[in-house]
């Protein structure tokens, strides 16, 4: 969560800074980093293992 987080931190500094309002960064963009975050660490609970092992499978294979 930290990274989307800090980007969207970026953003507003940046708009802040640079037109002296929000710009398009609004709410929405503060949901969806906050969502997208969520919603990727639930899918890594879930799925990192087998994730892991294809593309260690796939590198050896390359290799």
């Amino acid at each position: 969560m930290r990274f989307d987080i800090s980007m969207v931190a970026i953003s507003l500094i940046t708009c802040l800074i640079v037109l002296k309002a929000l710009g398009s960064v609004g709410i929405g963009t503060i949901v969806a980093a906050v969502l997208v975050e969520a919603f990727l660490g639930l899918i890594t609970k879930m799925f990192g293992e087998k994730r892991d092992t294809i593309l260690l499978k796939n590198n050896m294979n390359i290799e």
